[in-house]
């Protein structure tokens, strides 16, 4: 899908996405070659996990920022660049979650983000910065953000005591039934892995629009990593 509008850079995010207006007339967060192929692939395989899991996510898809549009716009925003781009649907009745509002959180979704994330390797949503959001119109929980997930130095202890959602650490990984049941819903996700790879865009292989410096990200590993921590062994990333 064609971006037609960039409206600017977000007030939020590490990756910096920017806000942008699609064919379809929707906004879209989009992360272009300024976040980092890492950020882009990482955010669109996650993504898919997330969805596969059953966990609430705003829809995305893969987006193209053409060269005539980026040249109209202010020389400061061109670090957005051209071609292939993720962009996450704005969700325009969902509001920031705030660590205040956990106990309006079933139980039952809490522990599968924090199970989610032990998957992943993600350790980026703290009570600090939730990278979730709250559905006003469905009442349910977004989850956002997962271009700093595969951390090879995520420690379990500091995952669970900083995780918005960490209190729920005895009865997901100290639980045999929870463990074996999460273990084999995240295996049949993993599954679609490879198919989700394949489907990136090959431009995201390289870190500049020449395309002559590949990407230091290793796909392939990332693939087998994931499905290496459906185990969700508490030992580390290739635990």
């Amino acid at each position: 899908m064609e971006i037609v509008e960039i409206i600017g850079p977000s007030a939020q995010g590490y990756a910096r996405p920017y806000k942008c207006r699609g064919e379809d007339d929707k906004v879209y967060y989009v992360k272009g070659i300024h976040s980092g192929r890492d950020s882009q692939y990482k955010e669109w395989l996650c993504g898919h996990l997330a969805k596969k899991v059953g966990l609430a996510i705003p829809p995305f898809r893969i987006v193209n920022i053409n060269a005539e549009l980026l040249a109209e716009t202010q020389p400061a925003w061109q670090e957005l660049g051209v071609g292939p781009a993720f962009g996450s649907e704005e969700q325009t009745h969902a509001v920031w979650f705030e660590p205040e509002s956990t106990a309006r959180v079933p139980v039952e979704q809490q522990r599968l983000i924090l199970a989610f994330d032990w998957w992943i390797a993600n350790g980026d949503r703290t009570k600090g910065n939730t990278n979730l959001l709250f559905d006003q119109t469905e009442g349910k929980i977004v989850v956002i953000d997962h271009n700093n997930a595969l951390d090879p130095d995520l420690q379990f202890v500091e995952f669970c005591e900083n995780h918005i959602f960490g209190a729920q650490y005895e009865s997901v990984f100290n639980d045999l039934v929870s463990i074996a049941e999460l273990q084999e819903r995240f295996g049949r996700a993993a599954s679609g892995l490879a198919g989700w790879l394949a489907q990136a865009p090959v431009s995201w292989k390289w870190t500049n629009p020449e395309e002559d410096v590949p990407t230091r990200f290793d796909a392939q590993s990332a693939v087998h990593t994931l499905a290496q921590r459906t185990r969700l062994a508490k030992d580390g990333l290739h635990g």
